[in-house]
């Protein structure tokens, strides 16, 4: 039979007892109303998957991302009824080591919303500004993209208020000169939080004037400038309009990238300071970032040198008196291949001393570092300077640096002896 003829069958037989007494009747029909009876002819529903909980009372639409593994940060600004804030102005900074690596600038939508999407590993802090509204943040957002390539993903709604209290500001540096576009952060302590979910940030004109409203309530203040040392304050806002005024010390810096001999920057290169401002302290030295690029404070009428040492390779760059600082903001460090120290570090048996370790100094150029053993005990140094003297002692030698062996320009292998301390 039919699926058809089957299904009009059975409804027949199910209508009445009649009905079910003259179905029997029917050459095989007995057979069919017992299979019936055992479900075997019941409708068969699958039911819907169930859709996951939305993150946030409002649906985000999933955007075309590049990385599917990487962090999005979704907003939506609503004012205080609820309505959402067409082109609301958006200002999202990534940091890095406490300072702001980039910013991206964007508006919102006519459903007052926005998207950021394949954003890196780290923190994020959000400013909104709407004319006429008090500046709103979000909370730090901390990009951490999960296992299984799976990203992770913020929502945050964020709720611009009316304000009519509005906070001015000078920001002002080296010889009360006016700071242009620094960055003023304003955030408020958990214990008085009141108006604001997260840190804002202002930047200042071209005067080092800035300006803003913001909720009646108290706020730390945290200014920052190239070549200064950043501020924090505390800040009352409670008058219609309240002034403030911001000096900053002068901190000048040096910055210049290091690359090899065919231009190619390197990355995670020692940039070492020489000829220290104060002979006893140690020099200061920083490492390149992945474009090669440093920065290293100085001060003004120091004599200064940088050595940098990277992928066996060393530069030198001798600056003379820091005067101008503006002079020394470009600089380039090619480096070339060096010379290369090995050794082997033995114990007091005699025997070489696996898996452990070596310092090295240099002490002319301010070079400082470390460089572990092999399973035999031995130690490659490369890209050193070639006619200076290198010291080099074992790692939690007993007598330190005072034990340590001279590579003089023309020696290419050490010995070491391991002397454990005496507890």
């Amino acid at each position: 039979m039919s699926h058809f003829i089957v299904d009009r069958f059975l409804s027949f037989a199910r209508a009445t007892p009649v009905a079910r007494s003259l179905a029997a009747l029917v050459p095989g029909g007995a057979v069919l109303l017992a299979l019936s009876s055992s479900g075997l002819f019941d409708p068969r529903i699958t039911p819907a998957p169930e859709l996951p909980p939305a993150p946030s009372p409002w649906l985000v639409a999933r955007g075309a991302a590049v990385d599917d593994a990487a962090c999005q940060l979704s907003l939506r600004v609503v004012d205080e009824r609820g309505a959402a804030v067409d082109s609301a102005q958006v200002s999202v900074v990534e940091l890095k080591d406490g300072g702001v690596a980039r910013t991206f600038e964007a508006r919102t939508d006519r459903k007052g919303t926005h998207r950021l999407l394949d954003l890196n590993p780290g923190f994020y802090d959000v400013t909104v500004d709407v004319a006429g509204k008090a500046l709103q943040g979000t909370p730090t957002f901390h990009c951490q993209p999960g296992a299984g390539g799976a990203g992770h993903r913020a929502f945050f709604d964020v709720v611009v208020a009316d304000s009519d209290r509005v906070v001015s500001g000078h920001l002002s540096g080296r010889r009360q000169a006016p700071l242009p576009w620094s960055t003023v952060a304003l955030y408020q302590d958990d214990s008085h939080r009141n108006g604001l979910a997260g840190p804002v940030r202002i930047r200042t004109d071209e005067n080092g004037d800035f300006k803003a409203r913001l909720p009646v309530g108290d706020y730390v203040v945290y200014a920052a400038a190239t070549d200064h040392v950043a501020r924090k304050s505390t800040l009352h806002v409670e008058q219609a309009a309240t002034k403030v005024k911001l000096a900053l010390a002068f901190s000048p810096a040096v910055r210049g990238v290091v690359v090899d001999e065919e231009g190619h920057p390197i990355k995670n290169a020692e940039v070492a300071m020489g000829n220290a401002w104060d002979p006893r302290a140690r020099a200061g030295g920083v490492v390149t970032d992945e474009l090669g690029r440093f920065s290293l404070p100085v001060q003004e009428g120091q004599e200064l040198s940088l050595t940098a040492r990277g992928e066996g390779r060393i530069g030198r760059a001798l600056i003379g008196v820091v005067d101008d600082v503006d002079r020394f903001q470009n600089l380039t460090l090619v480096a070339t291949n060096g010379r290369t120290v090995s050794g082997t570090v033995f114990s007091t048996t005699g025997a070489p001393l696996a898996f452990s370790g070596v310092h090295y100094r240099v002490r002319s150029l301010g070079l400082e570092g470390e460089a572990p053993t092999d399973g035999e005990g031995r130690f490659l140094l490369d890209g050193l300077p070639p006619n200076e003297d290198v010291e080099v002692w074992a790692e939690g030698n007993a007598t330190g640096a005072w034990g340590a062996q001279v590579a003089t320009p023309s020696t290419t292998q050490l010995a070491l002896t391991f002397i454990p301390p005496a507890w």
